[in-house]
């Protein structure tokens, strides 16, 4: 269940992402909170999912934000943002960390 749940939220956040900026609402402030929660959820998902592959998610996670910041330069009204990556990389690190202190206090 983790599993599909993990690749259902991977297509959903590339959907979402890449979509145009005309069909987006306009959100400024919350739109990097929603960047940490989007990937710290993926992130976590991906963890519980594959517990023992915990850097290949991590570092797939990383890659998977990085490009879609990048895929953002090339649709219509929407642009590549470094603050953008580096609160999907804050939440993909909030979900790491949170993972290995549980992985600590559950020995």
């Amino acid at each position: 269940m983790a599993a599909a749940i993990f690749w259902v939220l991977a297509v959903l956040i590339g959907f979402l992402s890449l979509q145009s900026a005309d069909s987006m609402p306009d959100i400024q402030v919350w739109d990097k909170i929603q960047h940490l929660i989007a990937y710290c959820m993926l992130t976590a998902a991906g963890l519980i999912a594959y517990p023992v592959r915990v850097w290949r998610v991590v570092i797939g996670c990383l890659i998977y934000g990085i490009f879609i910041e990048i895929a953002q330069g090339w649709i219509p009204g929407r642009f590549a943002s470094i603050e953008d990556g580096l609160a999907n990389s804050i939440g993909i690190g909030l979900a790491f960390g949170i993972f290995c202190l549980r992985s600590v206090r559950d020995r």
